[in-house]
């Protein structure tokens, strides 16, 4: 592959969903050379960890969140 091709890879999928259906068509295909197609499935997992990651994190703030409104409404109450 050439730079032009490496660089309109890396442009198309950063594209959003569109980039991660041309992930998949692209990593699971049979007509496409085998550094895309190694390049396009590194890419899906490593997308895969990173919404682990950030589930895993949102799961933590919200238990967090939690313990920290429930101090908050313990206190002092004016009237």
């Amino acid at each position: 592959m050439t730079v032009g091709n490496w660089l309109a890879t890396i442009i198309l999928t950063s594209l959003g969903i569109i980039g991660i259906i041309l992930l998949f068509v692209w990593g699971f295909s049979d007509n496409v050379p085998t550094a895309k197609k190694n390049y396009c499935r590194a890419m899906l997992i490593m997308q895969a960890i990173a919404l682990g990651l950030v589930i895993l994190f949102v799961i933590i703030l919200i238990a967090a969140g939690g313990s920290v409104f429930d101090s908050l409404n313990s206190g002092y109450y004016y009237s």
